[in-house]
């Protein structure tokens, strides 16, 4: 018998997310007047329940990522190339100035 639930249990763990999304589905066409009345707060045309849900969504898939993985996302230059720095940029536009005026 406890290897029946502990299958159970095992095989309703890895359908979570789709079942879930039904159950919320099917309770939010059984009963919309929930939704509506959170989707009414808009701020500028954003809704502010729509605005909070996105943020912590990427602010909990900000909190997965390892130090490793945000370290070599933000070193990642080959992809795209070199690509100059701020301190470069602005050495670059003052050589070409002084050029400018010099050949003037």
């Amino acid at each position: 018998m406890t290897a029946m639930l502990f299958d159970c249990r095992a095989y309703i763990i890895r359908i979570y997310l789709p079942l879930a999304f039904a159950v919320a589905f099917i309770i939010s066409m059984a009963w919309p007047l929930p939704g509506q009345v959170f989707l009414k707060p808009a701020v500028m045309g954003v809704h502010v329940i729509t605005f909070i849900n996105i943020c912590i969504v990427f602010f909990i898939s900000g909190l997965t990522l390892r130090t490793d993985e945000l370290k070599a996302a933000f070193s990642r230059t080959a992809a795209v190339g070199q690509q100059p720095g701020c301190r470069q940029t602005m050495q670059r536009e003052a050589c070409m100035q002084h050029c400018a005026t010099s050949s003037a």
